[in-house]
Formats: structure tokens, C-alpha cells, sequence
């Protein structure tokens, strides 16, 4: 066994000692190990050692006891909190894993670490190594808790210290590193390729500071995440959004506000689809309006907690999505429902968006709309489609030879049996665009005056947010 697992090894068992495993396990140490000097680096044939080696084979074997596992987790919370020299928090069983902080505690004495077993087993991140980096990430929170950052920048940062920590123990990338990656974010934690990004960055940074004899201390460490481009990233750098800092109370209370108007409407569509007999729609409606109930009471309770390990996915899209704000009213739910502008504003023109001056009344009676439907976020621009084909390899490319354009053009020549140019010349002539749907495949040919004066996201940012 090598010295770094040897050390990380000695400290599990040590606190395993100190706990006491469930009985049923057989595994059950009395408290006759002494406190070990955490600076001292037990032999390989150390007792201590080979009974850490045997519960770590019963774990992969899925034999540990949800006490001895526990156990584990509460060791690695000791062990990041010691490396950051941080005060060791209460743990305290959650929903979900976080910390939880009052933000004006300077000395950090009513901090919270909340924990939640399952999910350390739904992340697959029940080795010791795995859960000290989990809880070297909600650490990460807790150094930086004074620094006024948007949610993404805070939970980049507190994966840039976990890939701090990595570095100087030596440990290998795991299971947490692939869970996080995998992750799709949201408003409050950015995509997963972004936070491996930021692990490494930690990574890299310690490499670098020991290659040029740097100190590595808290306070440098600090800084240069500061001065990084990371921290200076948004969730909400999408247009018309503005960014919600985690240390803000009153962020959540407003996020509960909305969710409760949430709950409100689908409860009232629920009862309007089961006075009309369509109770199936009802009972989906009531269950969207539970969800909403259920994230009212965990905003409530996340007043005083800065951060949550990973997004909670909600029912609706987690993607935070370009929508319409302004000019008009949604007849329901922000990007669930219909978005009808406002019959007397008249659109900038943008790109032909509208080049004989229309408002938007006489938009809407030229192409026989009231408004535009959204569902999760994404326009349905069916009611004006001219046409709609599927492409063979949606890019990120919309223009030019072989971009979506090109291959939506031919498809729908072949589909009508004419040329090519003819369904070009048709588009520019009539002021029509291909729209590119979420699915990443099908275009729908529809009228610039609609598709360019309705604020919205579709396949190529679907595709940018996954890439």
C-alpha cells in the first residue's frame, strides 16, 4: 500500500474505532486504539491499516452496514474540514449532500454539513477517497463563502479546491469526478464538462506552484481561483436573467415565491381538466403541482444553505432557457404555456426580423396566430411551418455547404421534387428561415416576422449546452 492511501487508510479505521461499527457487521472495535498522530504514516502491517483494507472490501463487495458506512463518511468530512484547517461542522442527516452556512457566521462555528447516504450510493461514491472529495467541495463553499460570485462561479470554485486537494494527496480521478461530469447543471451549477475543467484547473495550479517552489497556501489558492476566468462566470448569462448569488437569503426566498405561483396554477388546471372528466391530464397536472410544493419548502429550508453538491432536476427543463420578457404576457407557466406579444409593439427589425415595420397585431393577422406555444422551454413554431424536414447531421453549423441550412434546403427539395434553388429562392423571396427544433434533427421552414421577433433557444443551443 502506497503512503498516501496508507495515511488516508489509518485515519478511516481510526475513526471507525472511535464510532464503533454496527454490531451486526462483526466488525464492531473497541475504543482501544489511541488518537494517532495524524502526521505520522502507519506501516502497512499496522492493524489499524488491514482492518480499513477489510471494511473497504466489504464495501465494494456491498457488504458494509449503513452504520460502518456512515462511519466512512463521517471520517472523510473530518479529514477535508482538517486539511482546510476549517472547523469540523455538525452532520446532520438531508435530503440531499450540502453545507449549510449562516452567512454573517465569521468564524464558522454554525455551520452544517447535511448528508444523505443514498446519495452517496446513487453516485457511486462510497470509497473513502470519493467521499473526502465531496466533502473537500462543500470545504471549497465554505472558503469562499465571502466572496460575492453568481452559483456557478461558487460551485466552480469549490470544485477548483477539490482538485486542490486531489493534487496534493495524490489521489486519482474516481467515480465522483465521472458523476459530476455527467451532470447536465442549471441555473445554479454549471454543465459538468465546465466542472471537471475546474477540477483540473486544481489541479494544475498545484502542479504549477510546485514547479516554481510557491507556497501553496489557502490564501494563494484562493486568489488565483479569484483572478480565473471561472469566477467570473454566470449560470444566468443567458440574456434577460440575472445572477442569483448563493450567499443571498433573499434569492431563495424569491425562487419559493415563484415555485409556490407554480403549484398555484397547475392545482387550479388540475381541477378545471377533472371538472371536465379528463382526470388522467388531472392527476399529472396535480402531481407538476406537488413538485412546485415540494421545491417551495426545500427553497424555504435552503434560505441559510449556500450550496447544494449537484442541481436537483426538476420536472420541468433544468436548462435556464431564452424567453421571451418583455412586449407581450404568458397565458400560464414561463415557457410552458403561450407567449401572445403585445398587439401595438412593433419589432426592431433584425436580420429582416421585420422589414416593413408591422406590430405585432398585424403580424399575428397576416400568419393567423394569436401567439406562439412553448413546451419546456422551446417555441412551437408549427402554426406558421411551411414545411418540415429531418437533416442526417445536425451541427453547430447553419450556414454554408453542408451546415443545417444547406441539408434542410435539399431535403425539402427532394420531399417537393423540384431543385434546390427553387426552395431557396422560394425562402428569400417570402422572407422565410428554417427553424432548427431541440430534437436536433427536424427543421421547420417558418416566417422571419415570427420566428426572428420571439426570443427563444433551439437545436444549436440544445447542442452547444451538451457539447
Amino acid at each position: 500500500m502506497d503512503p498516501i492511501t496508507a495515511t488516508i487508510a489509518k485515519e478511516v479505521a481510526t475513526k471507525v474505532a472511535e464510532k464503533v461499527v454496527d454490531k451486526a457487521t462483526e466488525e464492531t472495535l473497541k475504543y482501544t486504539v489511541e488518537k494517532v498522530d495524524d502526521a505520522t504514516r502507519p506501516k502497512t502491517d499496522n492493524p489499524v491499516v488491514s482492518t480499513c483494507e477489510r471494511l473497504s472490501g466489504n464495501v465494494k463487495a456491498g457488504t458494509l452496514s449503513e452504520a460502518a458506512l456512515a462511519t466512512r463518511m463521517e471520517a472523510a468530512a473530518h479529514s477535508a474540514c482538517k486539511f482546510f484547517g476549517l472547523p469540523e461542522p455538525e452532520l446532520v442527516k438531508g435530503e440531499s449532500i450540502a453545507v449549510s452556512m449562516k452567512c454573517g457566521d465569521l468564524f464558522m462555528t454554525d455551520d452544517k454539513f447535511l448528508f444523505n447516504l443514498d446519495q452517496f450510493k446513487d453516485m457511486n461514491s462510497l470509497s473513502f477517497e470519493d467521499m473526502s472529495k465531496i466533502w473537500s467541495h462543500e470545504c471549497g463553499h465554505r472558503v469562499l463563502r465571502f466572496y460575492n460570485m453568481s452559483p456557478w462561479a461558487q460551485e466552480l470554485g469549490a470544485d477548483f479546491f477539490m482538485g486542490v486537494r486531489s493534487e496534493m494527496l495524490g489521489l486519482p480521478n474516481g467515480n465522483i469526478e465521472k458523476v459530476l461530469g455527467e451532470s447536465k447543471g442549471g441555473l445554479a451549477h454549471p454543465p459538468g464538462n465546465l466542472r471537471l475543467q475546474a477540477i483540473q484547473y486544481g489541479r494544475e495550479t498545484v502542479q504549477a506552484f510546485k514547479k516554481a517552489g510557491t507556497p501553496i497556501t489557502m490564501q494563494n489558492m484562493r486568489e488565483t481561483f479569484r483572478m480565473s476566468h471561472f469566477a467570473r462566470l454566470g449560470g444566468s448569462e443567458v440574456a434577460d436573467t440575472k445572477a442569483a448569488f448563493v450567499n443571498d437569503n433573499n434569492w431563495h426566498y424569491k425562487e419559493a415565491a415563484k415555485a409556490q405561483e407554480n403549484a398555484d396554477y397547475y392545482s387550479k388546471e388540475a381541477k378545471k381538466a377533472a371538472d371536465k372528466g379528463d382526470f388522467s391530464h388531472a392527476k399529472d397536472l396535480q402531481s407538476k403541482a406537488q413538485s412546485y410544493e415540494n421545491k417551495v419548502r426545500d427553497e424555504k429550508e435552503s434560505a441559510d444553505m449556500c450550496s447544494k453538491l449537484v442541481e436537483t432536476p426538476e420536472p420541468e427543463a433544468v436548462e435556464k432557457h431564452r424567453l421571451p420578457r418583455n412586449n407581450g404576457k404568458w397565458e400560464g407557466i414561463e415557457g410552458d404555456s403561450k407567449f401572445v406579444p403585445d398587439d401595438n409593439v412593433i419589432p426592431k427589425d433584425r436580420n429582416y426580423s421585420n422589414p416593413d415595420g408591422l406590430t405585432w397585431g398585424e403580424i399575428k393577422e397576416k400568419y393567423g396566430i394569436d401567439g406562439v406555444k412553448f413546451k419546456d422551454g422551446y417555441p412551437d413554431f408549427s402554426e406558421v411551418s411551411k414545411g418540415n424536414v429531418e437533416i442526417d447531421n445536425f451541427t453547430t453549423e447553419r450556414y454554408g455547404a453542408g451546415g443545417n441550412f444547406d441539408q434542410a434546403d435539399r431535403k425539402l427539395a427532394a420531399q417537393r421534387g423540384c431543385s434546390v434553388e427553387e426552395v431557396r429562392q422560394w425562402r428569400i423571396d417570402n422572407n422565410y428561415t428554417w427553424h432548427e427544433m431541440q430534437d436536433c434533427k427536424t427543421m421547420q421552414k417558418v416566417p422571419r416576422e415570427v420566428h426572428g421577433n420571439i426570443p427563444h433557444d433551439g437545436g444549436i443551443s440544445k447542442l452547444k449546452n451538451v457539447a
